[in-house]
């Protein structure tokens, strides 16, 4: 898809063309093991967020064009299922959100000024059908659970009643709170001698101390990061509280309106820690600051390709030892070879000519990678001069320099929010390869994208039959 965006609207170099395909579709995500070739979680997540930042450019520069208005809403309905899918596929959804409206804004913004005098509000209303697809198709989801389950919520982790209790937790000022426990069986008794409610079910306090999450006890063992939301569920289910989500919901309306009674007369004092989302802990400045070794690693994993592996012995951990029958189907959605006790000390995966490929595959991509970080950067650095040079009157170009900023904010905003919520892991065990596998596809994207429209730029401003070798070897000329 990008590479038809590339053939219709910057440059129909078949080299070019065929290079940007290649480049996009053997990138190293789609063969990590615990990534690209993973069923469960992550294997879609990068194609996916390419299919729609593609989508999205295609839409941005259509619109631009002039297209008539049927071949728009064509583009614009499918940009809105595509977005819709996306968002909902990721746990981080909500960071794609500011790129598909900062777009449509401005698109909108664009077409008001232009127009001024003759404004098409039926363009305007095709130009935000993305956006009510999104609504809508939320609402109906909220509808469907409504049905099923008897509350209109998403994620009853994060979102309704149990999610705010969580939320609150996050909140409440304590001093025994780390950048590893968020919160301590500690933060727990406050919010318990602040709420009637809560007092009235000691079980459920006794089950969540004796957690299996904590090994039996969350005051000799916390329970790290957001892992006390899940261990909550657990407790509430073995308290006789969980058995169905309306229950729970109920129950916990009535917590949050005392915990938040308890805020605003004193008897809970809320923390004073920075919060960028309401699932995650806050954090002081020097927390913030510590976080520098989570982010590097997420973008030396995205653009330089570091820490993508293949599997290439068998997982020999006692924590992946199953002897069920769903071993052989456990094994192709973890994309992991799982042994059993009695095969520990016989590794048989003997690598194939595919598994060579790949690995050669990731190799030539980070042998690479520095020079496309670097012709991609300077390219957008380039196409910036070319455009102030001629006080940015073509309007495509400046919609290309647009979205490829656009896609370096939304890069840089992911790695930063997952670096932030990561920070709790060790950083050894790899939780930014982990959680940023979409952010290799924005920042190819962003690559393919300054590249290809640089030369186009180039190609224009040149008075030489253009060739790709001219643009390299004269960048620093203009």
């Amino acid at each position: 898809m990008i590479v038809y965006a590339i053939y219709k609207f910057l440059n129909k170099n078949k080299l070019l063309l065929v290079l940007s395909f290649i480049f996009i579709v053997f990138l190293p995500i789609a063969f990590d093991s615990s990534s690209g070739t993973r069923v469960y979680r992550n294997a879609i997540m990068a194609p996916m967020i390419i299919i729609m930042l593609s989508m999205l450019f295609i839409f941005i520069l259509n619109s631009l064009n002039d297209t008539d208005n049927k071949r728009l809403l064509i583009l614009s309905i499918l940009l809105g299922l595509i977005f819709t899918f996306n968002f909902y596929i990721k746990e981080d959804g909500i960071l794609t959100l500011p790129i598909l409206l900062v777009s449509i804004f401005a698109l909108i913004v664009f077409h008001c000024y232009k127009f001024r005098s003759k404004i098409n509000f039926k363009y305007l209303l095709i130009l935000i059908i993305p956006i009510l697809i999104f609504g809508v198709s939320t609402l109906a989801y909220k509808e469907v659970n409504m049905h099923y389950f008897g509350i209109d919520e998403i994620n009853t982790r994060t979102d309704g009643e149990l999610g705010e209790f969580w939320q609150i937790l996050l909140k409440i000022d304590d001093n025994n709170k780390t950048n590893k426990i968020w919160v301590p069986f500690s933060t727990i008794e406050k919010a318990w001698n602040a709420s009637p409610t809560l007092q009235s079910r000691p079980d459920l306090l006794e089950k969540w101390l004796h957690s299996t999450w904590a090994n039996g006890n969350m005051v000799q063992n916390p329970i790290p990061g957001d892992h006390v939301s899940w261990s909550l569920r657990d407790s509430l289910n073995e308290a006789g509280l969980f058995n169905n989500e309306k229950q729970a919901d109920d129950f916990f309306k009535k917590v949050n309106s005392e915990l938040n009674t308890a805020f605003d007369n004193g008897s809970l004092n809320k923390s004073d820690k920075i919060f960028i989302t309401s699932n995650a802990n806050g954090k002081s400045i020097n927390e913030i600051l510590n976080l520098k070794p989570y982010i590097s690693s997420g973008i030396k994993s995205c653009i330089f390709y570091k820490d993508i592996t293949i599997e290439s012995v068998p997982i020999s951990d006692s924590s992946q030892v199953i002897t069920n029958n769903n071993t052989k189907h456990t094994e192709k959605v973890l994309n992991e070879k799982l042994v059993t006790a009695e095969d520990l000390n016989k590794p048989t995966f003997a690598e194939n000519l595919s598994l060579k490929l790949m690995k050669l595959d990731i190799k030539f991509y980070q042998i690479i990678s520095y020079l496309v970080v670097v012709l991609s950067c300077i390219s957008f650095i380039y196409s910036v001069f070319i455009q102030f040079k001629n006080n940015f009157k073509n309007r495509k170009i400046n919609a290309i320099i647009g979205f490829e900023f656009l896609l370096l904010a939304t890069f840089l905003l992911e790695i930063f929010a997952i670096g932030w919520f990561c920070s709790w892991i060790d950083i050894n065990s790899g939780p930014m390869k982990f959680y940023t596998v979409a952010c290799q596809g924005i920042f190819a994207l962003f690559e393919v994208i300054s590249i290809c429209g640089a030369i186009s730029i180039y190609k224009k401003n040149s008075n030489k039959n253009f060739t790709i070798r001219d643009y390299i070897f004269s960048i620093g000329k203009d």
